[in-house]
């Protein structure tokens, strides 16, 4: 099962490279003639080399829309002539704007002519050469930069002007257009530019899938399907054959229901509430206690405590069910599975379908959830055969009964988490961060215990004398316990458990927040005022209640030395998109915080981050694809103050 998980990790790693953040481009700059002479006429050229699928915008980009590239070249006695010149772009039709627009795919080059003043001196001239662009790619942009491009001082030597380069115009540079001659991009319709390359989108739909899979809210179901599927295996039964063919029937049918069931979600989200459904609905109060709830019946059958069955009418309904190996007991497993997959997997969903609306095709909605459930359901597929393989290891049982205790205790622990959530979207204020660090200490104190035989539940506490290796795993969950009281007076925590617990400042109890927390402001217009004030930007933090990537970003990410600097040089607003309220917001605030995200977004899969001005213009934004990395969010700041 290690080497299962391993194979699993790994090839999320590798697919994940499909989510590609745009890079910047290589810029070098040129200026002729060199040497020059006083009163002459002299051109520099700043050549852009940019990677592979990436682009930056145009001169004359519409600067309501776009970010259009500026380039500036000052020097004691320089004088610009006229606007700069470029290569000639090529159109490019932006789905989300509605408008075409020139673009520089490649390679790009960018010209400015200048006169030389007659009264300057021989010797090195040094010159200061600026570009400020913005690069894309097909999944989003990096925020404008403004970047100094090196070029070495200009030789003026001395000498009267010569003719050919005292009289504009001159030659001008191969492949660069004059500001008389723009490129003028011509109009091209949305079904002539795909949105999404369907390679790419591809790899980032069954990319999203394997990420989902390694998330909080997704490892808890597997003892539930590995305990349901083992009870199956290990079944007596006459004849291996059959057994192995009941076996494989319900692996397929468990993930053709997860395959289905997201599928039809995708589909009916698309066409109606748009991308943001999914994330509205795992933050539904009532669904995390529905969560939480079944969490808890999972982990007491886990442990024996009482035996899990259908429904009596349920089970008449599919009438020889048990004997077929209940098809409807495995398709309600996937049902189950794929609810309770939506706390986290929703912000991978919502991309992949914000991906596919960028089209404006509901079949590319249907391809990517079907992509995407697949990727999640195969483990579950692999895993579900593996129980046939237990009859072959020697004391299957025991490791088994073993195996399906310590999972019921984790299935305990990560019922506080949606009971949490709940808690949060109510403003009950009574599952604080010590109190589930308490709860959480209590299950893994209770594992520890139930390991060693000094703690009974149910019918499989183990009888036998402890070996080295359950006394090994003991110690670890009774350390795992000490820590988490630890966590309870207020002392911080490590960032793995920031998925896990609320908010950091919903600590309760009277105990304190982290000395090195950062202030952020609730209220955007206030934020924008202070922007005003102070001349500096606006960094929002578009979050959720019951986010758990939020927690991760806000616990681990923000508190780096890198980052913090980098924040503290904005005006810091958090806005929780809730449209249900909760502890810090309500429905109101809720509702119009979620619409200013969709104004900047077009969907709310969060956390989303933007860098404004202080009346609200867009400079960058970015979500967790981003922010999960410390040094690239840190980069990221950095680029959107400057």
């Amino acid at each position: 099962m290690r080497r299962l998980l391993a194979l699993f990790v790994l090839a999320a790693v590798a697919v994940g490279s499909a989510f590609a953040t745009p890079t910047k481009p290589t810029l070098f700059a040129t200026v002729a003639p060199s040497p020059a002479r006083a009163g002459e006429f002299i051109t520099v050229l700043v050549t852009a080399k940019l990677a592979p699928k990436m682009h930056i915008y145009a001169l004359d980009a519409n600067p309501d829309l776009f970010t259009a590239t500026e380039l500036k070249v000052e020097g004691k006695g320089l004088t610009a002539l006229g606007k700069p010149g470029e290569s000639k772009p090529e159109p490019f039709y932006s789905a989300p704007d509605k408008a075409t627009v020139g673009v520089h795919a490649n390679e790009a080059t960018f010209s400015q002519n200048l006169s030389l003043a007659k009264d300057t001196s021989a010797g090195n001239l040094p010159l200061k050469v600026t570009l400020r662009y913005q690069v894309c790619d097909d999944t989003g942009c990096l925020p404008p930069t403004t970047e100094e491009v090196k070029l070495a001082p200009l030789t003026v030597e001395a000498g009267t002007a010569r003719p050919e380069f005292s009289k504009p115009p001159f030659a001008k540079p191969e492949g660069v257009a004059s500001p008389s001659e723009p490129g003028e991009a011509k109009s091209k319709s949305p079904s002539d530019a795909a949105p999404t390359n369907l390679l790419t989108f591809i790899l980032t739909a069954f990319g999203a899938g394997l990420l989902a899979l390694i998330t909080p809210c997704v490892f808890p179901m597997i003892p539930v399907t590995f305990a349901y599927f083992t009870k199956v295996a290990t079944a007596k039964d006459d004849d291996p054959t059959v057994v192995n063919k009941t076996i494989f029937r319900l692996a397929v049918l468990y993930c053709l229901g997860i395959v289905v069931s997201f599928v039809v979600f995708g589909l009916i989200t698309a066409l109606t509430v748009g991308a943001a459904g999914a994330t509205r609905f795992a933050a539904n109060p009532i669904v995390n206690v529905g969560f939480g709830l079944i969490f808890i019946g999972f982990g007491l059958a886990l442990l024996e405590v009482f035996e899990l069955k259908l429904p009596s009418s349920v089970q008449q309904l599919t009438g020889a069910g048990r004997k077929t190996g209940g098809y409807l007991g495995v398709f309600l497993l996937g049902l189950t599975f794929v609810i309770a997959s939506f706390t986290c997997a929703a912000p991978f969903v919502g991309t992949v379908m914000v991906l596919a609306a960028k089209g404006g095709e509901p079949m590319l909605a249907v391809l990517g959830m079907a992509l995407f459930a697949t990727a999640l359901a195969l483990p579950f597929f692999l895993l579900a055969l593996f129980p046939s393989l237990l009859k072959k290891l020697p004391k299957s049982g025991d490791w088994l009964t073993t195996i399906k205790g310590v999972m019921g205790f984790l299935e305990l622990a990560a019922a506080v988490k949606f009971f949490s959530n709940a808690d949060l979207v109510w403003n009950w204020n009574l599952l604080t961060v010590p109190l589930c660090l308490a709860l959480y200490g209590l299950a893994l104190l209770g594992c520890g215990l139930w390991l060693l035989g000094k703690l009974y539940v149910g019918f499989n506490t183990p009888q036998d004398k402890p070996t080295i290796a359950r006394r090994v795993w003991a110690g670890l969950f009774i350390a795992a316990a000490l820590y988490c009281v630890y966590g309870v007076s207020g002392r911080p925590t490590h960032p793995l458990l920031s998925g896990f617990l609320p908010p950091a400042d919903h600590t309760g109890f009277g105990v304190r927040k982290g000395e090195n927390e950062l202030e952020w402001e609730r209220d955007f217009e206030k934020a924008k005022s202070l922007a005003k004030a102070s001349g500096k930007r606006v960094i929002i933090d578009f979050t959720g209640h019951t986010c758990t990537n939020c927690r991760d970003v806000e616990t681990r990410v923000f508190p780096e030395v890198a980052v913090k600097t980098e924040l503290e040089k904005y005006i810091r607003v958090r806005l929780y998109t809730d449209r249900d309220g909760g502890k810090y917001a309500t429905p109101e605030e809720g509702s119009r915080n979620a619409d200013l995200a969709m104004t900047y977004f077009d969907a709310i899969v969060n956390p989303l981050y933007a860098v404004v001005d202080a009346d609200g213009k867009l400079i960058a934004k970015t979500d967790y694809n981003l922010a999960k990395d410390p040094t690239r969010m840190a980069e990221w700041l950095k680029n959107g103050h400057s």
